[in-house]
């Protein structure tokens, strides 16, 4: 089993969890079998386009979406990666991403 793989299993298993889905139920959606469902969100079996495609749709995303782990990011990091981004703003959007940031902290 690649890391590639186990991650990505992981990531298709939390998005099904998250949508209530059974195996069984994004499986049959998806065309294809629970078990290789199974396989997949387990890291041993591969997944081709285009059923990562149907499974993208099924559960009302993209594929990048999927492939997305940057969620996966420690706090520190994420605060870093806010901080660099928040420089790069024009002081009018960096006013409006700081009022954003205070009603989502109750401050």
């Amino acid at each position: 089993m690649s890391a590639i793989s186990s991650r990505l299993g992981k990531r298709i298993r939390a998005l099904r969890i998250s949508r209530d889905l059974s195996q069984e139920q994004l499986a049959e959606r998806s065309g294809m079998s629970a078990k290789y469902l199974g396989e997949v969100e387990r890291g041993v079996g591969n997944i081709s386009i285009e059923l990562l495609t149907n499974l993208a749709s099924e559960l009302g995303i993209t594929i990048t979406e999927i492939v997305d782990y940057d969620h996966e990011q420690s706090p520190q990091q994420l605060t870093e990666e806010i901080i660099s981004m928040v420089k790069q703003l024009k002081s009018k959007d960096a006013q409006l991403v700081y009022r954003m940031l205070k009603v989502l902290t109750n401050l």
